[in-house]
């Protein structure tokens, strides 16, 4: 519920900016650059601290509140690894305020201009900016995380990780995560303060068209990136796929112990809270090339790897769907996508499809591997592939 309100209020200040905007007085866009000015000046000087402050004994005090079960050593282990990245999450965190506190100057907006299609004099535009650098910001704190969390596993101890990680994943968390981007995005595009509800929904490209040429193609394309992309990564960088085959397990174990439910709400969820945001606010702002390494940007709890490069592709995919037909086709693409990786995990991972419900069957020489990205903040459910009998 917490990530719902908080991408409300961005929303929220994103819908004040449409009346600044509106007025077409200097006094609001100054006092918006100000109050823009103060905050990430104090997120600057947060992430300075960061970097540069010592964090001897916290890795101890967490460990011991942390209630992981399993071994303190290990569970004190893993809070060791996971703060030693809090350096550079400050040295992160000191220039995305750095280069968001330039972008209130008009002359880096007028460039910006040039490769996007933005107003550099629109506050709007400007606090959308901003938007976009928290999601970097907040995508670069993930991948240092995990990084973290992958030296654990390398370790060969998960030190309380497996707990830490589905403790914070479950159903009822990625629906409010995914609602609360389709409320930024509705508030983003200014409903109520400067759009009808109609208004909105055709500037998200909320429109009863449907085009299955579209759906067909880019469900199909995307499936078969995706699992070009997972051989390619198997034969070049085997020890990098279990790592983050192991890591995504753990994230998306308890949602994929549902069932049916979990899949659907792999599918359902991210299908229409991306989408929504991404492709439907986003991209006729930022354009799809730019908008597509957004998305691939936020999806680094895969780590670097070559996911990010199938994740990118995708994007692009649904980019062009949005494109050329509109978004509730490529969000109905991109629902389909997810949905058929996660059945695929439900049934590779041997779980009732619902409670007390059937198993269904799989060949023995068929084991759960990761294959595709299935939303932002979720990680890569595993998938049946086939492999060599043991």
């Amino acid at each position: 519920m917490g990530i719902f309100i908080g991408l409300t209020f961005i929303g929220l200040a994103m819908g004040l900016a449409h009346i600044a905007d509106r007025q077409a007085d200097a006094v609001w866009r100054y006092l918006g650059s100000f109050v823009l000015a103060a905050l990430w000046l104090i997120i600057a000087l947060g992430g300075m601290m960061l970097a540069v402050v010592p964090l001897v004994d916290l890795p101890d005090n967490i460990a011991a509140g942390a209630n992981l079960g399993g071994d303190p050593g290990s569970n004190q282990a893993l809070f060791e690894s996971l703060i030693s990245s809090f350096p550079k999450i400050g040295a992160w965190t000191f220039w995305v305020a750095i280069v968001a506190i330039l972008l209130l100057l008009p002359w880096p907006r007028r460039l910006l201009a040039r490769l996007i299609p933005i107003d550099p004099e629109r506050l709007v535009h400007t606090i959308a900016l901003h938007g976009a650098l928290v999601l970097v910001l907040f995508s670069a704190f993930t991948a240092f995380l995990v990084q973290s969390m992958l030296s654990v596993l390398e370790a060969g101890d998960d030190g309380g990780l497996q707990r830490l990680i589905e403790d914070g994943t479950t159903v009822g968390g990625l629906w409010a995560q995914q609602l609360g981007f389709v409320a930024l995005a509705f508030l983003g595009v200014g409903l109520f303060f400067a759009r009808t509800p109609v208004e909105a929904m055709r500037r998200l490209g909320w429109t009863r068209a449907f085009s299955w040429r579209w759906y067909l193609g880019a469900v199909a394309s995307g499936v078969g990136m995706a699992l070009l992309v997972q051989v390619v990564w198997n034969r070049l960088l085997p020890d990098s796929q279990a790592g983050i085959e192991q890591l995504s397990e753990m994230m998306f174990g308890p949602i994929v112990k549902t069932g049916l439910v979990g899949a659907l709400t792999i599918g359902l969820a991210a299908g229409l809270g991306e989408e929504t945001l991404f492709r439907g606010a986003m991209q006729p702002r930022f354009g799809i090339v730019f908008t597509s390494m957004l998305f691939a940007v936020i999806h680094t709890q895969y780590g670097v790897s070559l996911a990010l490069v199938q994740i990118l592709a995708i994007a692009l995919i649904f980019g062009l769907v949005r494109q050329r037909a509109n978004t509730l086709t490529a969000m109905a693409a991109h629902a389909t996508y997810n949905l058929i990786f996660a059945l695929a995990a439900v049934i590779g991972s041997q779980t009732p499809l619902w409670h007390g419900g059937p198993v269904v069957p799989i060949p023995e020489d068929w084991k759960a591997t990761p294959t595709a990205v299935v939303s932002p903040v979720d990680g890569i459910p595993p998938a049946m592939t086939p492999t060599a009998a043991p």
